[in-house]
Protein backbone atom coordinates (compact mmCIF):
# COMPACT_ATOMS: atom_id res chain seq x y z
CA UNK A 1 0.00 0.00 0.00
CA UNK A 2 1.36 3.58 -0.67
CA UNK A 3 2.41 5.48 1.65
CA UNK A 4 0.44 8.77 2.45
CA UNK A 5 1.94 11.85 1.82
CA UNK A 6 2.19 14.77 4.50
CA UNK A 7 0.48 17.73 3.33
CA UNK A 8 2.36 20.75 2.73
CA UNK A 9 1.36 23.21 5.11
CA UNK A 10 1.98 20.51 7.89
CA UNK A 11 5.38 18.83 7.84
CA UNK A 12 5.65 15.78 9.67
CA UNK A 13 7.51 16.90 12.79
CA UNK A 14 11.28 16.23 14.00
CA UNK A 15 11.75 14.61 17.30
CA UNK A 16 12.71 17.29 18.54
CA UNK A 17 9.24 19.25 17.42
CA UNK A 18 6.59 16.06 18.38
CA UNK A 19 5.43 17.83 21.92
CA UNK A 20 3.68 20.71 20.02
CA UNK A 21 3.02 22.19 16.62
CA UNK A 22 2.32 25.35 15.55
CA UNK A 23 -1.20 25.10 13.88
CA UNK A 24 -2.63 28.43 13.88
CA UNK A 25 -4.94 29.10 10.75
CA UNK A 26 -8.30 29.86 11.91
CA UNK A 27 -7.08 30.96 15.47
CA UNK A 28 -8.53 34.36 16.66
CA UNK A 29 -6.63 37.06 17.66
CA UNK A 30 -5.83 35.84 20.83
CA UNK A 31 -5.64 32.71 20.32
CA UNK A 32 -2.35 33.88 18.07
CA UNK A 33 -0.96 36.15 20.79
CA UNK A 34 -1.15 33.46 23.41
CA UNK A 35 0.83 31.30 20.71
CA UNK A 36 3.59 33.82 20.19
CA UNK A 37 3.71 34.21 23.83
CA UNK A 38 4.25 31.05 24.56
CA UNK A 39 6.75 30.43 21.49
CA UNK A 40 8.92 33.28 23.15
CA UNK A 41 8.83 31.75 26.18
CA UNK A 42 10.01 28.44 24.93
CA UNK A 43 13.24 30.20 23.01
CA UNK A 44 14.22 32.17 25.55
CA UNK A 45 14.26 29.14 27.80
CA UNK A 46 15.94 27.23 25.10
CA UNK A 47 19.01 30.21 24.40
CA UNK A 48 19.21 31.42 28.30
CA UNK A 49 22.03 29.65 28.81
CA UNK A 50 23.86 30.71 25.56
CA UNK A 51 23.22 34.21 26.02
CA UNK A 52 25.08 33.90 28.98
CA UNK A 53 28.33 32.57 28.25
CA UNK A 54 30.95 34.78 27.64
CA UNK A 55 31.55 36.22 23.88
CA UNK A 56 35.32 34.60 22.36
CA UNK A 57 37.96 36.54 22.41
CA UNK A 58 38.08 37.38 18.94
CA UNK A 59 34.66 38.36 18.78
CA UNK A 60 35.24 40.60 22.24
CA UNK A 61 37.78 42.75 20.47
CA UNK A 62 35.85 43.44 17.72
CA UNK A 63 32.86 44.38 19.79
CA UNK A 64 35.51 46.62 21.09
CA UNK A 65 36.54 47.84 17.57
CA UNK A 66 32.93 48.47 16.49
CA UNK A 67 31.84 50.32 19.96
CA UNK A 68 34.88 52.83 19.72
CA UNK A 69 33.88 53.47 15.79
CA UNK A 70 30.18 54.38 16.72
CA UNK A 71 30.98 56.61 19.03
Amino acid sequence: MPRKSQPKNNPAPTPRESAWSIASNGMTASGRTDLLKELGFRMRKEYQELLEEPLPGDLKRLAGKLKKRGR
